[in-house]
């Protein structure tokens, strides 16, 4: 099973922290992992050192189309099975992204409210 986690940057953080614990640990799962990440970060060193599949995109405004189309360049080269979100926005881009694209999708929200 291929699994494409999707988050906004690597700053250090929780959603960052927990990925990069599954990363560290993910040698018993039974698949493939992979980050996609829009945007920079601190922790970029510590998910490379990791080997864990890093893919990264800049985005220049909100709602960048050069970036989701990039971002489906992405998906059909990986061809995960499951897209998981982690940032609300980063659904937006998963649901124009993947379009006509038979991935399944599932979104955690870590944040309150």
């Amino acid at each position: 099973m291929k699994v494409l986690h999707i988050i906004k940057d690597l700053e250090p953080g929780g959603i960052q922290t927990l990925l990069l614990d599954i990363a560290n640990n993910r040698h018993g799962f039974n698949g493939e992992i992979a980050l996609l990440v829009i945007g920079e970060g601190r922790l970029e060193k510590a998910f490379v050192n990791s080997g864990i599949r890093l893919f990264k995109l800049q985005r220049n405004k909100l709602i960048d189309f050069k970036a989701i189309g990039q971002f489906r360049k992405i998906l059909k080269d990986f061809k995960p099975e499951i897209i998981h979100t982690h940032h609300a926005l980063e659904v937006l881009y998963v649901f124009l992204g993947s379009w006509g694209l038979k991935i399944k999708k599932i979104h955690s929200h870590h944040t309150h409210p």
